[in-house]
C-alpha cells in the first residue's frame, strides 16, 4: 500500500514539475495576479485527488480544471463586483479619477477593445490556441468538445474578432 502511495506522488511531482508554469502563465492571462498562485494552488489540489492514472496528455487536462477554477472565480468575483458597484454608486467620485478594469489582456487599445466586444467563450477558444498554443483537439477537450466543434468555434471567435476589429478601427478613425 505504501508503494503505490509512493508511486503515486511521484507521478505528482513529475506532472507539477512539468506543467506548474504553464498552468500558472495560463491563469495570469485571465486573473488578477493576486488571485493566480491561489488558482494554481486549487488546480494543483484537484489534480492530486482526481488525476487519471491513464490521463494522455496531463497538460490539457490541468487546462480544463484551471478553467474550471477560472469560471468559479469570476462568479464569486461577480458577487463581490456587484457589491462593490452598488457602494461605489453611493459614493461620492471625485473629478479625475478613472474606474480601472481589473483584468484584461495587455493588448494593444483597438485589439483590446475589439477583444472586449467578445464572448467568454470565443476569447478562450482564441487564447487556448494564441497563448496557450494547443492544437485543436486538445483545446476542444480542455472546453469539452470535440475538435471538430472547437474549429468551428474558433473560426466563429476569429470572424467576430476580425469584424469586431475592423468596426473599432473605423470608429477610432472617425474620432
Amino acid at each position: 500500500m505504501r508503494r503505490r502511495s509512493d508511486e503515486r506522488e511521484w507521478a505528482f511531482r513529475q506532472v507539477y514539475a512539468e506543467h506548474a508554469p504553464a498552468i500558472h502563465a495560463y491563469l495570469a492571462r485571465r486573473v488578477a495576479p493576486e488571485f493566480v498562485e491561489d488558482l494554481a494552488a486549487d488546480t494543483f489540489m484537484v489534480a492530486w485527488r482526481k488525476l487519471p492514472d491513464d490521463v494522455e496528455e496531463p497538460l490539457a487536462w490541468l487546462y480544463a480544471v484551471a478553467r474550471r477554477e477560472v469560471m468559479a472565480h469570476r462568479r464569486r468575483d461577480t458577487g463581490r463586483t456587484r457589491l462593490a458597484e452598488r457602494l461605489m454608486a453611493l459614493t461620492p467620485r471625485h473629478e479625475g479619477v478613472a474606474v480601472l478594469p481589473l483584468v484584461g489582456p495587455a493588448l494593444e487599445p483597438p485589439l483590446s477593445h475589439a477583444f472586449a466586444r467578445l464572448t467568454d467563450n470565443e476569447k478562450e477558444a482564441l487564447l487556448l490556441v494564441a497563448w496557450e498554443g494547443l492544437d485543436h483537439a486538445q483545446a476542444g477537450r480542455v472546453v469539452g468538445c470535440s475538435a471538430a466543434t472547437f474549429t468551428v468555434r474558433l473560426s466563429r471567435a476569429r470572424a467576430k474578432l476580425r469584424t469586431a476589429l475592423t468596426v473599432t478601427v473605423a470608429q477610432e478613425g472617425t474620432a
